[in-house]
């Protein structure tokens, strides 16, 4: 086991031997000095000062002791590229041997940027078995410091063969490596790729510890994919660069510029109200509306300020419309002429229409221009069209006309003059305009108002031209006639239950009564009857009498 060991550390170190001594007569530093009265004997310095036969000595530490752990370190001066570190420690022959490796077991060795060990890269911690007085170990890291550590706590078991109260001292410390940054293989004279972060890299391989900023890949030489940047390609470009291109893989910044409506170095920072276009370079239509905000995009404006239109603003309302994207119209003005910027009317307002912009119609019973007339009094309820006084419920009887201003013509009369006066009245006169009553009486022989009853002769018998004669015999002849009606339908009444009773009972004698006829005065003169009637024509009435 011992020759395998001892063979494998010649190989390494035949190996490391190519690589540059990066330790030597550097700066170092140790927790404790043993106390030399003075001299320099113990210096931490001594352990890398080549010389075998100097070594550094710290104080005794244990769990017993006032001091718990031990550290060295060595300064390297900048961050190097290390490939093996070996430890000499004091050797005092066979006799000890068992002693001084019991003394350095476990200890640890870290590579750090800084002089703690807390921030470091722990190389190598030593296990149960006991540690060679001479030893190494390949520790592929970088950093600026190499720091021995070991500790006795109280407590702690350790394994056997630990020296619980024990003395460190390295007589040399060597680590070998690439001196130049970014350098690699044995004769340190590959160059790592500029992508490796802080262009570090594997020292035998060249393969980078860490890709900068936008690289992926062993070696960092592939981009970020698209729409990805940063360390690892862990950020998402933003998606606002100009032509929907991926971002820069490295800074995640937009090459070519911001696309439409984004601004800033990451295009992540929306154009002002004022701007649009690619990285906000143009400026809003100064008659957009809403301080001058339009689309972000293309620059076209939601809405106009007062007097213009079209999808920039930069046209002038057309004559007859005004207002906010000229939305509005002067369909009341004279000559649809208005102030395009505002509600006004320019030559005023045309008939019907009044107050700021003429947006007001007449008010009730009042039309034309600046609604100064008044509707005419012949017009059912005096309401007519607020522009011309045109009569919107139709005219008063007698009236006719737009406005109902004129009277019906001579021969009509009535709503709109729609009828017709009477042809019987008197002197063939016309009639009222309003209700058609005949002004200067009928004709004979008309009577009423509109002369429309006709009276009608009946003849009867002479006696008197006295009108109170004439009535008395119209009252005999009607008496007559009731008679007659009245006769007649008992004889009616009483054939009917003559015939009930002969098909009850046969005889060969009938036994119902004979119509009697009434008989009058063959000499008949004619009486007056009062009827309305619109023929010209006489109704005469007779009445048979017989014996």
């Amino acid at each position: 086991m011992w020759f395998w060991t001892v063979a494998v550390l010649h190989v390494s170190l035949g190996i490391s031997l190519c690589y540059e001594h990066l330790s030597k007569d550097r700066t170092a530093a140790q927790s404790t000095t043993w106390p030399c009265n003075g001299c320099t004997t113990y210096s931490p310095n001594n352990a890398v000062d080549g010389d075998i036969s100097t070594c550094m000595r710290a104080n005794v530490f244990g769990p017993t002791t006032p001091y718990k752990t031990v550290w060295w370190y060595v300064d390297l001066e900048d961050t190097m590229s290390i490939f093996n570190i070996r430890i000499q420690f004091k050797d005092y022959g066979l006799q000890y041997e068992m002693r001084q490796r019991g003394r350095m077991a476990g200890f640890s060795l870290y590579v750090s940027n800084t002089s703690n060990i807390g921030s470091g890269h722990l190389c190598y911690k030593d296990g149960s078995d006991l540690p060679p007085l001479d030893f190494s170990t390949t520790c592929i890291s970088h950093g600026r410091y190499v720091i021995f550590y070991n500790e006795r706590q109280p407590g702690v078991q350790y394994p056997a063969g630990y020296e619980l109260t024990s003395v460190t001292e390295l007589c040399e410390v060597t680590v070998l490596g690439c001196q130049t940054p970014g350098r690699y293989g044995q004769e340190c004279d590959l160059v790592c790729s500029y992508n490796c972060q802080e262009q570090q890299c594997h020292i035998v391989n060249g393969t980078c510890l860490g890709c900068t900023a936008g690289w992926i890949g062993n070696f960092c030489n592939k981009n970020c994919p698209d729409g990805y940047y940063g360390m690892k390609c862990r950020s998402g470009c933003l998606g606002h660069c100009r032509d929907g291109v991926s971002c820069n893989h490295t800074s995640g910044e937009c090459n070519n510029g911001c696309g439409n409506g984004w601004q800033g170095v990451y295009c992540d920072q929306e154009c002002d109200a004022e701007r649009y276009g690619p990285n906000c370079a143009y400026v809003c239509s100064g008659n957009c509306l809403n301080n001058m905000s339009c689309d972000k995009t293309n620059g076209t404006c939601q809405s106009c300020k007062p007097g213009y239109t079209g999808s920039f603003c930069n046209n002038a309302c057309n004559t007859g419309f005004y207002g906010p994207s000229c939305t509005y119209n002067c369909s009341n003005c004279v000559d649809d002429t208005c102030n395009r910027f505002k509600q006004d009317c320019i030559n005023g307002c045309s008939e019907g229409y009044i107050g700021k912009g003429c947006a007001l119609s007449c008010t009730s019973g009042w039309f034309g221009l600046n609604c100064s007339e008044k509707c005419s009094e012949n017009c059912i309820d005096q309401l007519c069209d607020n522009k011309y006084g045109n009569c919107t419920r139709g005219c008063l009887t007698g009236w006719m006309g737009h406005n109902c201003t004129k009277e019906c013509p001579v021969g009509l009369f009535g709503r709109n003059c729609e009828q017709w006066c009477s042809r019987h009245c008197a002197f063939n006169d016309t009639c009222d305009s309003r209700n058609g009553s005949c002004l200067r009486g009928c004709q004979h022989p008309f009577e009423g108002s509109n002369c429309d009853f006709k009276v009608l002769l009946l003849k009867t018998n002479p006696i008197s031209s006295d009108n109170g004669i004439q009535y008395a015999y119209i009252a005999v002849i009607v008496a007559l006639i009731t008679l007659n009606i009245s006769t007649c339908g008992v004889f009616i009444f009483q054939r009917r239950r003559c015939m009930q009773k002969e098909e009850k009972t046969p005889s060969l004698y009938t036994t119902c009564p004979i119509q009697q006829t009434i008989t009058t005065d063959e000499t008949n003169t004619y009486l007056e009857l009062h009827a309305t009637t619109n023929d010209n024509s006489y109704q005469n009435l007779s009445f048979v009498s017989s014996t």
